[in-house]
């Protein structure tokens, strides 16, 4: 794996048990997310810092970001393009283990 990647993903506070859903996803573990969504060879990492993480999913039209609040708390974003009544629009929707008005203002980043 990726160093900068491993480096993100040891760096997260450890969450057990179902975080919830997200895109169709059930996720009970970030790492084991990211990894599934890495085995996928149509996938692409676009964004990797020490804070980031951002994979590109073709075939669900998605992008997946993962990102770490500052008590290293997890946090997901899958924002995925939508057609409905002819019409397309990109919906975002996102998972946090953090504090409401800390996930607030992190998911507000992507929203807009």
């Amino acid at each position: 794996m990726d160093p900068i990647i491993a480096a993100f993903l040891l760096g997260l506070n450890n969450t057990s048990g179902s975080l919830g859903g997200v895109c169709k996803h059930e996720v009970t573990s970030v790492r084991q997310l990211v990894g599934e969504l890495l085995l996928k060879p149509s996938n692409e990492v676009v964004l990797k810092t020490d804070s980031l993480i951002s994979i590109a999913d073709p075939e669900q039209k998605a992008v997946w970001t993962f990102g770490k609040l500052s008590d290293a708390t997890p946090v997901i974003t899958c924002r995925h393009v939508v057609e409905r009544n002819g019409s397309f629009f990109v919906d975002t929707q996102a998972l946090c283990a953090g504090t409401p008005k800390m996930c607030s203002e992190y998911i507000s980043r992507f929203k807009g």
